[in-house]
C-alpha cells in the first residue's frame, strides 16, 4: 500500500463520503497518484487545502474520473494559478460542483 492510499484510509469517513487531507503536504507527485484512486468514487466533499498541487496537481484532478461524486472542493493554499481553476472549473469530472 501506498503512502497516498494510507492518508487515504485514514482521512476519509465511515460512508466513504468525506475525506479531508488537508495540509498533508502530498505534493506534485503524490497529486498524480491520488487522482488515479478508484476509492474517491464516493467522495462529496473533498478538501485537499495545502498540499502544494500546483496548476499541474489541479489538471491531474480535473483529470480524476473518480470525483464525479464531489459536491464540494475545497483546494486553497495549494499555489494554484489560473490555468488550474480553469481546469477544475471547466472540468466536465465534476457535475455536482
Amino acid at each position: 500500500m501506498s503512502k497516498i492510499d494510507d492518508l487515504i484510509k485514514e482521512n476519509i469517513s465511515e460512508d466513504g463520503t468525506i475525506l479531508n487531507l488537508r495540509d498533508k503536504y502530498i505534493g506534485l507527485r503524490g497529486t498524480f497518484e491520488f487522482a488515479t484512486k478508484e476509492i474517491l468514487k464516493t467522495v462529496k466533499v473533498l478538501t485537499y487545502s495545502g498540499n502544494q498541487a500546483c496548476d499541474e496537481g489541479a489538471d491531474a484532478t480535473a483529470e480524476c474520473p473518480y470525483l464525479q461524486n464531489v459536491e464540494t472542493l475545497i483546494m486553497n493554499h495549494n499555489e494554484i494559478g489560473d490555468e488550474g481553476a480553469l481546469a477544475l472549473a471547466n472540468s466536465p469530472n465534476f457535475p455536482k460542483l
